[in-house]
């Protein structure tokens, strides 16, 4: 749901820290100046406090350590801030529509996010409702994979041709080698193993109609041309177990489930556009 804010000059937390990693330390004498805070309070700019808790949000928009600086250059970022935040307000650009704007639409990203977030927590999803959430997932997967080859000719009497070579005897994958204009005629019209999804519907119910051993009686079109199909053989696919999948279905869920409660509340407001 996350939206991005542009602006000529974009003064973010990340890149002004960016800037100031290559500066000087703060100095010993600003250190020893600095006077106790109150208690959640890390610095107080020109009577306005800069809660410790924005430190502790910053430090959270950084995915590693490595990456993440120190709290005292984060401080030091916040100070700029504010400083900078206050001769602006002084300047009244708050006023101005495209910065109005973009305050408006900062905190509806962070009012809906932390909306969300709320909702995602309380979703209490038992180990119950996630096993059967996963029975339904393996009962849309396909069960089965094939493993065939295939020889692809222009013409339906090309590919009637090479099947009465292979009822009369002919080696499917020398034929394949000799006749096929598709990218594995040099492997002998291999395809390895597949499911049903992966080739085209024409192509999969003409495989599922064959027992292994046995090439399709009839040519096979496609809008890749003519196919004559060999099945080599067939497996059952592996599934992964309940535990393996386990916390990913639980981020489905609560994703359908946040998902449907903007629907709901979407439906219950009164817009115009």
């Amino acid at each position: 749901m996350a939206l991005s804010t542009y602006s000529r000059l974009s003064l973010t937390i990340p890149t002004l820290l960016a800037a100031v990693l290559t500066l000087s330390s703060i100095s010993t004498a600003q250190a020893q100046s600095r006077q106790p805070m109150p208690e959640g309070v890390s610095a107080v700019v020109n009577g306005r406090p800069i809660p410790t808790l924005m430190i502790d949000v910053v430090e959270s928009q950084f995915a590693t350590a490595d990456e993440r600086p120190t709290r005292d250059q984060i401080l030091e970022q916040l100070i700029d801030l504010e400083v900078l935040t206050q001769v602006a307000e002084q300047s009244k650009l708050e006023e101005v529509p495209e910065t109005a704007a973009a305050l408006q639409l900062q905190y509806a990203q962070t009012m809906a996010n932390a909306y969300l977030g709320v909702i995602s927590d309380e979703t209490d999803l038992s180990d119950e409702e996630l096993r059967a959430e996963y029975d339904k997932q393996l009962d849309q997967l396909e069960h089965t994979e094939y493993r065939a080859s295939h020889i692809l000719v222009e013409s339906e009497t090309e590919a009637q041709q090479v099947i009465t070579a292979l009822q009369a005897g002919g080696d499917f994958a020398k034929l394949a080698q000799e006749f096929s204009t598709g990218p594995t005629a040099d492997t002998g019209g291999d395809l390895g193993w597949f499911d049903e999804k992966t080739m085209v519907p024409e192509f999969t119910e003409a495989v599922k109609l064959l027992d292994a051993g046995e090439f399709t009686s009839e040519p096979v079109q496609t809008q890749f041309g003519w196919h004559v199909i060999w099945l080599a053989e067939t497996r059952s696919a592996s599934v992964p177990n309940f535990e393996t999948v386990k916390e990913g279905i639980r981020n489905l869920m609560t994703r359908n489930l946040l998902n449907q409660r903007v629907a709901d509340l979407r439906e219950q407001a009164d817009v115009q556009r």
